[in-house]
């Protein structure tokens, strides 16, 4: 990154919210898990997966995957 590229920079604050989401999203998974709420806690760990593919995004590093691209 350049710290001069005012553009890298928006991206990176970018990228950096999108991870602390992820960090979010799996505490609120943690939580809800310890609370006996599994089917609510796979929801946030999913959504937690997705985070650093919006990071990578943000970045401007590559196309959004889906969740087809997993497939074998």
């Amino acid at each position: 990154m350049n710290a001069d590229d005012p553009q890298a920079i928006v991206q990176w604050r970018e990228a950096l919210l999108w991870l602390a989401n992820a960090d979010g999203d799996i505490s609120g998974a943690l939580t809800l898990l310890a609370s006996g709420q599994p089917d609510l806690a796979a929801f946030h760990v999913q959504q937690a997966l997705s985070s650093p593919n919006s990071t990578i995004v943000a970045l401007g590093q590559h196309e959004k995957a889906t969740s087809e691209d997993l497939s074998p």
